[in-house]
């Protein structure tokens, strides 16, 4: 089994970015799969749609590296929904720090999926990227790292033209 990688993007706000993310992982548990939540929006709304707290998760997510012990500790962030099959890795405030990071190492395009790698072999069937509204390094990385890329619009103009934008990154 490989573990896809589903990434929920754009670059306009309010269009439901967290709401599909939280919607499709739970819809793919309730065909009996495995799904891994990763919060990548500072604003951590994907705990708090899940009845949790926003906590820094991703920034050691986005900022270790691999060793055995870094490994065991990302782990440890890992957290239970409260949905069968639905885990939740937690962002917050700490994310948007991440992005400096990221930016001032000049790490590759592919940083964020050699991050989540090492989930692969831990029996999940997808890893879903809740994005911020925002461009910097992030967004576009988990786009690159991901099998697929939703991208939510609503029947505006700006949000149309943030669509666009991701594509245009794509």
């Amino acid at each position: 089994m490989s573990t896809r990688i589903i990434c929920i993007a754009n670059q306009k706000g309010g269009v439901g970015k967290t709401t599909t993310a939280v919607s499709l992982a739970h819809g793919l548990t309730q065909k009996g799969k495995q799904v891994l939540l990763i919060d990548l929006d500072p604003q951590g709304q994907c705990a708090t749609a899940l009845g949790r707290s926003p906590e820094p998760g991703v920034f050691y997510l986005l900022t270790m590296g691999h060793t055995p012990q870094e490994t065991a500790f990302l782990k440890s962030w890992v957290r239970l929904s409260g949905r069968e099959g639905l885990y939740l890795f937690p962002g917050d405030q700490q994310t948007m720090a991440a992005q400096t990071v990221l930016n001032a190492q000049d790490q590759p395009i592919s940083a964020i999926r050699q991050s989540v790698s090492r989930f692969f072999r831990e029996g999940l069937h997808y890893i879903i990227f809740d994005t911020a509204p925002s461009v910097g390094g992030i967004q576009e990385r988990a786009v690159w790292a991901s099998d697929l890329v939703i991208v939510p619009t609503a029947t505006e103009f700006l949000s149309a033209d943030g669509l666009g934008k991701v594509l245009r990154m794509m």
